[in-house]
């Protein structure tokens, strides 16, 4: 659920955070990259933000003035003001971490092409922002930023999942019964998890492509129930796990 932002000055560093805070899953190693370049002008935004706004509104007894020079200077300079003028409101908060992540955002951006943004960084980096919209501007992503982690753990649990069951069904013997009911369950732990159409699709997709068809029984009307199963050869079988273990490399970050 979006925060519902109050005030004009709550929306640019906001927006620029939570289109981070979504592209968290990513696996591809420029989107990493460009919500990682996002996320620091998100959070120098947010700073420049707060150091702007009225005492009235911030409580800060740091002058004008003193507020202003923060600005004007370096990315060090606009911390060190913030620390000044922010007080108590961050006491929980160490800048000092985000000198850190901003100086691996110099990196990124003066070092050319070919580097990339480790996923710890982004999710670090991203934990301190949060607290920080909070504590500054009163605008509280933590919920968002929760639901897209919690999405990632889902994702890792259906990887250890997938591959246990791999593991299973190359130790066993290739009993037809055991074979289909695990892989009726796959399909439908792998539905819920990315329950999308297109997904669906593909899955479907695959596991036809693999699958012979039988006759279960007979219906009333003396029409055929039929289904489908995995054809029980081990080249087929490997092939198909081989094509799903692609499916879900295609999808799944970390």
């Amino acid at each position: 659920m979006s925060q519902e932002k109050k005030h004009p000055w709550q929306r640019g560093s906001t927006e620029l955070i939570q289109y981070s805070i979504k592209h968290l899953r990513s696996n591809n190693d420029f989107d990493k990259r460009r919500s990682f370049l996002i996320l620091d002008i998100g959070i120098e935004t947010l700073l420049k933000t707060y150091l702007e706004l009225p005492a009235e509104i911030t409580g800060t007894k740091t002058s004008f003035t003193k507020r202003q020079e923060a600005i004007a200077g370096n990315f060090h300079s606009l911390v060190q003001g913030v620390k000044d003028a922010a007080g108590e409101r961050i006491k929980n908060i160490n800048l000092e971490y985000i000198q850190y992540y901003h100086n691996k955002r110099n990196q990124l951006y003066h070092d050319g092409e070919g580097l990339t943004i480790q996923e710890d960084h982004l999710l670090g980096y991203l934990q301190l922002a949060v607290p920080l919209m909070k504590a500054l501007l009163d605008v509280d992503l933590a919920a968002e930023l929760e639901a897209e982690l919690a999405e990632i753990e889902k994702r890792k649990a259906t990887i250890q999942h997938f591959e246990k069951l791999l593991e299973t069904i190359n130790s066993i013997d290739r009993h037809e019964d055991l074979l289909l009911e695990e892989t009726r369950n796959l399909k439908e732990l792998l539905v819920n998890f990315f329950a999308s159409h297109e997904f669906e699709e593909k899955l479907t997709e695959i596991t036809s492509k693999y699958s012979l068809k039988q006759t279960d029984g007979v219906r009333e009307d003396n029409t055929l129930i039929q289904s489908e199963r995995i054809s029980p050869k081990p080249a087929i079988i490997n092939e198909y796990f081989g094509e799903l273990k692609n499916l879900l490399d295609s999808i799944v970050v970390f």
